[in-house]
């Protein structure tokens, strides 16, 4: 038995989620690139609305890296959310 589950392959014309589950990134060029990448793979890019904050080294509040995962979940099986913010009191 393979332990391992495979999702299916993304294609032209899916939908990819850009969240900041954990740490802040340093700017948006970096962030400007990937989603230029993934478009160049013909898949359509949204950004998380709280992709780009910072609190100390983190992406946001933890309430807003949450509700962006949350928001994300509804609409995917494709997350791999940060531990910490796993841990939050459910809202």
């Amino acid at each position: 038995m393979n332990a391992n589950i495979m999702p299916p392959a993304l294609k032209e014309g899916d939908l990819v989620v850009i969240i900041s589950p954990s740490s802040a990134l340093a700017d948006g060029e970096l962030l400007d690139g990937a989603k230029r990448t993934l478009e160049g793979w013909g898949l359509r890019v949204r950004i998380a609305p709280h992709a780009l904050d910072h609190v100390g080294h983190f992406a946001g509040k933890d309430a807003d890296r949450l509700a962006d995962d949350l928001k994300i979940l509804t609409s995917t099986v494709r997350l791999g959310p940060s531990p910490r913010i796993l841990e939050f009191p459910p809202l």
